[in-house]
């Protein structure tokens, strides 16, 4: 099934392509997909030489307002910037900012929070997401994650994770 559909269902739109620079690495290219079934803009920052067929650095993650942004207590601020830290010292990868599309995604995460809920991760736009580095060429990837978990259905996109690597909280050095 998702053979056929990676054949037959395009869910996403390459919308720009812009370089610009970050105290982070320096110069980067940005592209913004757009998810053509459930309007949402995710943003993808590259770093090097994307036609390599060599494993890539990717790091996918879904975007929180609280967390990246405002650095809320327990937050994962730093995941982001420490992602395209590794990613400029080994001059080559990709981080994939996914965003959520539901109409009560921040009120939902905000009750989360305020109240301690621990709630286990759902399931990402995994084939938006696997569009959008199918787009960019990817086939194999060194995952950077802080959770080592297997992602059911990814070899029926052509996507194979050969390592993951841990991304290291704290300020980028």
């Amino acid at each position: 099934l998702i053979a056929y559909r990676r054949r037959h269902d395009n869910l996403i739109h390459r919308a720009i392509e812009t370089t610009f620079q970050s105290e982070i690495g320096g110069e980067w290219n940005m592209f913004v997909y757009i998810n053509k079934v459930e309007y949402a803009e995710h943003v993808v920052l590259a770093k090097g030489d994307l036609s390599s067929t060599d494993p890539m650095m990717v790091r996918m993650h879904s975007v929180n307002v609280f967390d990246d942004i405002l650095a809320m207590e327990g937050a994962r601020s730093d995941l982001i910037s420490q992602s395209m830290g590794m990613i400029a010292e080994e001059g080559r990868g990709l981080i994939v900012l996914i965003r959520e599309t539901r109409d009560t995604i921040l009120s939902d995460m905000l009750v989360r929070k305020t109240k301690k809920i621990d709630h286990p991760e759902g399931l990402r736009e995994y084939g938006v997401g696997a569009q959008i580095l199918l787009d960019l060429g990817v086939k194999d990837m060194v995952l950077l994650s802080n959770i080592e978990k297997k992602i059911v259905g990814l070899e029926g996109y052509g996507l194979r994770i050969v390592e993951t690597k841990p991304v290291p909280h704290g300020k980028v050095k």
